[in-house]
């Protein structure tokens, strides 16, 4: 029976010993999910900062640039201007150019392009000048033009095309 009680004894102690080790355990595996939660709380926090502060930029930089669209939009030049057009040389007025919206000449005009000019400073457009004489003459007093013949009626609808003059266009079909 002493045996018994000896055994009993040991049992006991190793389940207490057992008992502490799973407490360990236990208190090891708490402690290891609560510093990697502690990380993963810090990185998603500092993810989440980056996220913010990129959206933060694009959003800044989206409006920047609508806002350099409007005023590049609104930006045009004015006064006398000179071309050459498939080697024939216009004066002509920013004005008269740019009276009808939407065409070759107000996306030319109207933003700060960097244009290439000759060395007397004209705007080069490689196209048929004598076309644009037509055209530049419907531009100047598009009431008082005059259809050509047919032939050149023709070619002008092309350049009237290319030049997105609609109104030009329009007389001439």
């Amino acid at each position: 029976m002493a045996n018994s009680l000896q055994k009993s004894d040991l049992l006991a102690k190793q389940c207490e010993q057992l008992s502490e080790i799973v407490s360990k355990f236990n208190k090891t595996i708490e402690d290891t999910i609560a510093t990697a939660t502690n990380d993963m709380n810090r990185l998603l926090t500092s993810i989440k900062q980056t996220i913010e502060e990129t959206v933060s930029m694009a959003t800044n930089d989206l409006n920047e640039w609508e806002q350099l669209k409007v005023n590049l939009s609104k930006t045009r030049l004015s006064g006398k201007v000179s071309l050459d057009v498939g080697g024939r040389v216009f004066a002509t007025t920013v004005e008269t150019l740019t009276s009808e919206e939407d065409t070759f000449f107000t996306a030319l005009l109207s933003r700060q392009w960097d244009l290439e000019k000759d060395e007397r400073g004209r705007i080069f457009i490689d196209r048929n000048g004598d076309l644009f004489a037509e055209i530049l003459d419907f531009m100047r007093s598009p009431s008082e033009f005059i259809l050509p013949e047919e032939r050149l009626r023709k070619r002008l609808i092309s350049e009237a095309k290319f030049y997105k003059l609609k109104s030009f266009l329009e007389v001439l079909t």
